[in-house]
């Protein structure tokens, strides 16, 4: 195809695009957001950067190195807008931080310094003296040890001094769930309270609740976490010491672990649209991210990369009451990139917040070779497509992919990995396009011209719809690559029936030929609309007639009938009906531009239902479902609900029982498992 044919394709294309309407279902509008750098002090930054990515008037700093700390701080950062900055053992190691004060703190502002001087050195007031902080607006809220640290910060924090978080001091699960709870409670926050784990509560913390002004004062406290973090001891000393406590005013929430206890901790019965995703095994991206999900008052849900049972029970929970309430909206975000949180996670998580299913037997689709556009070969998640538009495959599993715009034919093992088969590319034009061409002989020397549909026949030979030659080329099983037939318009698919027939979609000339072992042929359907894939099944040859946005059915002697789809309305100034997402009976259903077309044994149909982004399932009850994908482009895998294409043209059913899509504008081909 020439250069100039290749831009009003895809001007034509643009104008289709612009014209199909937005599909928006109420389960899909959810977005997953992921907050991360290349370590916890890169991650801080982002997160702050996020958090208020102007100017801050006040920041807190604390300990990158360890905990306590930082989590006592929440309600604190919380109650002032600050972002939490996490440093490290001196200011040029801690330059994310610095980088952060630097652009957005404005110097007038306040600090506030969490831990004494062992924790952060002088060093750090030095420097943001230097910077043009005020000395006298830079705080230190620090004692000898991490609990009177705690209570330090607690008197800094504006509360009624009614209700307080306690948690240990040396375990950080139990106290990272209490700590957006602790800063939202009671509208503007109340303190967290540290204390050991083995052993008596702290004089230091006796001695500050007792002092807290108000004689009426009734208190009252949540212990987060199993007698093994907090002990009953400290608990007991707890009830003796304090004077003001209320009746049944310590109450004790704990699980067997601590995604048990975060799933008891956080409330199931009020509308969470929003939640963030934390690290349960790793505390300092969550250290940071505590105070973003503290400003949404959203829950922090702890995972790990088995998805523990409890979280993702309350994630099911949260569905159950936001569908309960039509929420039409979902957020999650990550916080830590995929080292901490793994994308396998993720998926299991946004699958049971958003569509209240669990990890189960259904279809996942994955990505089995392909990674972005280009051309490269080598393993899976590194070899480049460009465009991918079929494959076949062949007796030992190898799937052949007509790799389109690289003008090649790609052979990939059942590991993904990917080698060139056939093929040679030309020169690069003036737009940087690699050229194709026209030859045939050995298939290392061969060349091809926007290569399309695949075909097989029982002797392992390719039969290849070479879209811009407008010929059908033959990749024999020695290597040589022969011309069956030439002069076509536009060939995009291709298919055997009985006898060695070839069935072949001659797009630009609107009809569907039957080709001979000799190379003769005649038309067998012409009343077509650029027809593109074609798959047969019991001596029917299914169609999808693309421009008429409908699948076909076309016997041996020609007789056509639409077996599903529904189009009346033209898109102006084309040629083309007006495409749509509309699953339920086969006479009702519409398809916006479907390029591929599969059929199963039992005699289900599969479509690639291109401009729609989806893959979609005509049952042999005759009703349309969706399978994958809703209507809008991405690039995701995961469960069925979640994948997201990006205009995918074909589908095979392979022998192993997967379908594999050729998602042409990822430039990749996925699979589904059953």
């Amino acid at each position: 195809m020439s250069r100039k044919r290749k831009i009003v394709r895809t001007l034509i294309l643009g104008l289709l695009l612009a014209s199909m309407p937005t599909v928006a279902l109420c389960a899909e509008n959810n977005s997953i957001d992921r907050v991360y750098g290349e370590d916890r002090y890169d991650t801080m930054l982002q997160i702050a950067l996020k958090l208020n990515p102007r100017t801050s008037d006040t920041i807190v700093l604390a300990s990158g190195n360890n905990f306590p700390d930082a989590l006592a701080g929440v309600p604190l950062a919380h109650q002032k807008n600050a972002p939490i900055l996490l440093v490290d053992s001196t200011p040029e190691e801690s330059q994310e931080a610095f980088s952060y004060i630097k652009d957005h703190f404005d110097k007038q502002g306040t600090v506030y310094i969490l831990g004494g001087d062992v924790v952060i050195p002088n060093t750090f007031v030095d420097q943001l003296v230097k910077l043009g902080v005020q000395k006298e607006n830079i705080h230190r809220l620090g004692g000898w040890d991490r609990y009177e640290t705690a209570v330090a910060i607690a008197k800094q924090i504006e509360h009624k001094g009614s209700k307080f978080y306690v948690v240990s001091g040396e375990s950080f699960p139990d106290a990272l769930s209490a700590s957006v709870l602790a800063a939202t409670s009671d509208s503007s926050g109340v303190p967290i309270l540290l204390v050991p784990s083995g052993s008596s509560l702290p004089d230091s913390v006796v001695n500050y609740l007792n002092g807290l002004p108000g004689e009426d004062l009734s208190q009252s406290f949540e212990v987060v976490g199993g007698t093994v973090v907090v002990s009953e001891e400290s608990i007991n000393v707890l009830k003796q010491k304090v004077k003001r406590i209320s009746t049944n005013g310590v109450i004790r929430k704990s699980g067997i672990d601590r995604y048990e206890t975060m799933k008891i901790v956080n409330s199931t019965e009020k509308v969470v649209p929003n939640i963030y995703l934390a690290s349960g095994e790793n505390y300092p991206d969550a250290l940071a991210g505590a105070v973003l999900a503290a400003r949404d008052a959203s829950p922090i849900v702890l995972v790990n990369n088995t998805m523990p049972e409890p979280t993702s029970k309350l994630l099911l929970d949260y569905y159950g009451q936001n569908a309960k309430n039509t929420v039409e909206r979902t957020q999650m975000t990550v916080i830590g990139g995929a080292g901490i949180i793994s994308d396998n996670t993720v998926m299991l998580a946004d699958y049971a917040f958003n569509y209240g299913r669990k990890a189960s037997s259904e279809g996942r689709v994955s990505t089995l070779a392909g990674s972005s556009m280009g051309y490269r070969d080598g393993e899976s998640d590194s070899a480049q497509f460009a465009f991918p538009y079929d494959a076949v495959q062949g007796a030992n599993g190898t799937l052949y992919v007509s790799d389109t715009q690289n003008h090649l034919i790609r052979a990939v093992d059942p590991n993904g990995n990917v080698v060139t088969y056939a093929g040679v590319s030309g020169e690069r034009d003036d737009y940087g396009n690699l050229q194709g061409g026209y030859a045939d002989g050995a298939k290392q020397q061969a060349r091809f011209n926007e290569p399309k549909g695949l075909a097989i026949d029982k002797t392992g030979a390719i039969y290849v719809a070479d879209s811009g030659n407008g010929a059908i080329r033959v990749l024999q099983t020695n290597g040589e690559v022969s011309t069956l037939i030439k002069g076509l318009n536009y060939p995009s698919d291709l298919v055997f029936g009985e006898n060695g027939v070839l069935y072949v979609s001659e797009t630009m000339n609107h009809r569907i030929i039957k080709v001979n072992p000799d190379g003769s042929s005649q038309t067998l359907v012409d009343q077509l609309n650029e027809p593109s894939g074609l798959s047969i099944f019991n001596g029917i040859l299914y169609v999808a007639d693309t421009g008429n946005q409908r699948i076909c059915s076309v016997t041996t002697e020609g007789v056509m009938n639409t077996v599903a789809g529904s189009a009346e309305e033209m898109i102006q100034g084309t040629s083309y009906l007006k495409g749509g997402l509309t699953d339920g009976k086969a006479e009702q259903a519409r398809f916006n531009f479907p390029h591929g077309v599969a059929v199963s044994s039992d005699g289900t149909i599969y479509v690639a239902d291109t401009y729609n982004h989806a893959v979609r399932v005509l049952r042999k009850d005759g009703t349309v479902e969706t399978l994958a994908g809703n209507g809008e482009h991405g690039n995701q895998c995961g469960f069925l609900e979640q994948a997201r294409f990006d205009g995918p043209t074909s589908v095979l059913l392979t022998s192993e029982n997967h379908l594999l899509i050729l998602d042409q504008m990822n430039h990749q081909v996925r699979k589904v498992q059953p």
